[in-house]
């Protein structure tokens, strides 16, 4: 019953048109921007249309069955020497909301993908190039100057939601009934730097596997290639092996839970034995790991300390093995990593990886520019919004845990704050993982995740649970393999039915 009521209004909530109050026109656009500002694009397109802009190096991908809807590009001067742009699409039908959409790693560039996504809710929508417009290891616009960074950090996302939501209002001649904010990755850095620093920017912030130590991240993913580096050592593991590893950890951890379905649903439980796949004498060396490789396994599973620190950043949970071949390069670490290091901590380009240690990190960490790192955890300026992370930190959302906990106020975190852990998913919508928004056949608030916000943000009822399904082979046509609750932390399903593949069968 409450999947048909969901699903029903949100149909009326779509049948309501605006009337413009502009023309969709760079001329128009531009008579009502405040100086600074200039439109350099507006595009009206048909519904049904696909969009792609190649231009954007970062997002150049194809945006499918777009609504009719006025597409524009803005740039805003942020300082003498800085500037970002904007996209917006603005919707011939629209249901009175908001949206805005992050980026991802150091990429700058506007969102469409996302920003189609988001569009097909009924939504305007806007997204930042943060900036400057490169790939997301391209770190090369840090050596620009404090401003431009300080646009990347967080002042881009905030301009342009602020000159996005006035174009808006004046477009559609009314206010915006409600705003929404959706990212990961960077895309979730993003979203948690807002709702501390302005956290009337947005009613509802969906987050996924937020980026939030930025410093610490970029030297984690430095130091996990150079563990498995140089690839001649004998200590190198080779991406041929990765299977062969993942195989092991899903036999291993998969039945922690209790449940054997191949899905480890919470790694931190399992202890990983890596001596199961030590050679024996004679042991083909394509099927097995050598002694030297155990230990580089070993490393790579462990949690990245400093003798003189506290646990200073996580470690590869087993499970993970799908995604090594991305993160673990053979020839050098991860680009993502040692450019970050390299432009945005250090604003050096001939610095050499190899000089990584932990003395430059706990430096940089301590000294280095933190305002786009959302570490207050003191987010009670948010807590009458709602926050929805779908795949985040756990030591985030303890330690806002901690901080609400410890202050005199009559609610807490849980009237405001849910975290979902999705089994199987890697980074993002990663593989192995499951569809948790935009999920066609299963438009409801207990199927998507932008669906469960709106209804916790507009209706008051947070989700108790939102079910992830996954499709056979990834195509939608071949149906549903399986689908499964996934439980707000610390809860976690429990197996009470017959079908482990079917979301009736499990409760939190």
């Amino acid at each position: 019953m409450m999947r048909t009521l969901v699903t029903t209004l949100w149909s009326l909530l779509l049948l309501q048109t605006p009337s413009s109050a502009f023309q969709c026109s760079v001329e128009s656009v531009q008579h009502f921007l405040p100086a600074g500002s200039t439109a350099l694009r507006a595009l009206s397109l048909p519904d049904n249309l696909s969009f792609s802009d190649p231009s954007e190096v970062a997002y150049p991908g194809i945006t499918s069955a777009l609504p009719a809807l006025c597409l524009l590009t803005i740039n805003v001067t942020s300082s003498r020497s800085s500037s970002y742009r904007f996209g917006l699409f603005l919707s011939e039908v629209w249901n009175g909301r908001f949206a805005a959409v992050g980026n991802g790693g150091l990429a700058g560039g506007i969102n469409w993908p996302s920003m189609g996504t988001m569009a097909k809710y009924g939504f305007a929508v806007v997204s930042t190039d943060t900036g400057h417009n490169g790939t997301s290891s391209d770190g090369t616009f840090a050596l620009n100057g404090n401003e431009t960074i300080t646009d990347n950090a967080y002042r881009a996302m905030h301009g342009s939601v602020e000159h996005a939501k006035a174009i808006v209002q004046e477009h559609y001649g009314r206010n915006i009934s409600y705003s929404y904010y959706s990212g990961c990755s960077t895309g979730g850095r993003q979203g948690l730097v807002e709702l501390q620093k302005y956290p009337e920017d947005f009613d509802g912030v969906l987050v996924g596997a937020p980026a939030w130590e930025s410093t610490k991240i970029a030297a984690f993913f430095v130091q996990m290639g150079v563990i498995n580096l140089p690839k001649t050592s004998d200590h190198h593991i080779p991406p041929s092996l990765y299977p062969l590893i993942q195989a092991e950890a899903i036999q291993q951890c998969d039945g922690v839970d209790g449940v054997e379905d191949g899905v480890i649903s919470d790694p931190q439980a399992c202890h990983f034995r890596a001596e199961t796949l030590l050679c024996t004498p004679g042991s083909n060396t394509s099927t097995c790991l050598t002694d030297p490789q155990i230990n580089t396994l070993h490393l790579l599973y462990g949690h990245y300390f400093d003798v003189a620190r506290p646990l200073f950043y996580y470690a590869l949970p087993p499970g993970s093995e799908a995604g090594w071949s991305a993160l673990l390069p053979s020839d050098a670490p991860l680009s993502l990593g040692t450019n970050a290091f390299a432009y945005v901590q250090l604003q050096d380009p001939n610095w050499d990886w190899r000089e990584l240690n932990i003395s430059i990190i706990v430096e940089k960490d301590a000294t280095g520019d933190r305002s786009g790192i959302p570490e207050d955890f003191d987010i009670r300026p948010f807590a009458d919004h709602e926050l929805l992370p779908y795949k985040t930190s756990r030591t985030f959302y303890e330690a806002v845990y901690r901080n609400i906990s410890s202050q005199d106020v009559a609610y807490t975190v849980d009237d405001f704050y849910r975290l979902f852990y999705v089994p199987g998913m890697l980074h993002c919508s990663e593989d192995l993982g499951r569809n948790i928004y935009g999920v066609p056949g299963f438009e409801d608030a207990n199927h998507d995740a932008v669906l469960a916000l709106m209804h916790w943000v507009e209706k008051g009822e947070a989700p108790k649970w939102i079910t992830a399904t996954k499709f056979v082979n990834e195509s939608i046509d071949l149906g549903v393999r399986r689908q499964r609750k996934l439980c707000p932390y610390p809860k976690t399903a429990r197996l009470v039915g017959d079908d482990v593949h079917d979301a009736g069968s499990w409760e939190c």
